[in-house]
């Protein structure tokens, strides 16, 4: 029997860790559980932005559900449409609030597996008109790296893999092993 989808979020300071996990019955075992929710746990940090009454800033490490994928992210989200977004009367049609959803994301790069930021200074270069990445922000994400890339593979990395692979006709998928 499927249960439903519940989404989880662990904040403490800048640091805020997202994973999700499908309940496949209501008798699920806790060892069960927490192998699943290891597989899908990624780092993401509220960085300053150069303009910080327009954009907020995030930058992290994701894993892509404990496989051989991962990548920098990073995203720039323009404050106006949020706060737009955050006052919308309950009886807005969807149309327009699905607009303004799509408005919101500036920029959002490292979010395609197939296509991994492998680099900070890449994810540097690239986030260069929004922010700065503070030398203690670039050692906390080599630091989730090194954490992340040496974890045990788990029943879910196989199925992430298939499904990352299924989205690229051409194959063209770089996979870099932890070292």
């Amino acid at each position: 029997m499927m249960g439903e989808l519940n989404y989880f979020k662990i904040e403490n300071n800048l640091h805020e860790t997202f994973f999700s996990i499908n309940f496949f019955s209501t008798a699920t075992p806790p060892s069960a559980v927490n192998t699943l929710l290891r597989t899908s746990i990624m780092s993401r940090y509220q960085i300053e932005a150069l303009n910080p009454q327009k954009y907020d800033v995030y930058i992290g490490f994701d894993l892509a559900g404990g496989s051989s994928f991962w990548t920098f992210f990073g995203q720039v989200l323009d404050l106006e449409i949020e706060s737009q977004l955050d006052n919308l009367p309950p009886d807005v049609p969807i149309e327009e609030a699905e607009e303004l959803e799509e408005k919101l994301v500036v920029l959002w790069v490292g979010s395609d597996y197939r296509h991994p930021i492998r680099s900070i200074a890449q994810l540097e270069q690239l986030l260069a008109p929004y922010a700065q990445i503070t030398p203690d922000m670039k050692q906390q994400l080599l630091d989730d790296q090194e954490r992340e890339l040496h974890q045990p593979k788990t029943p879910l990395s196989g199925f992430v893999e298939l499904f990352v692979r299924s989205q690229d006709s051409a194959n063209s998928i770089q996979i870099d092993e932890p070292s």
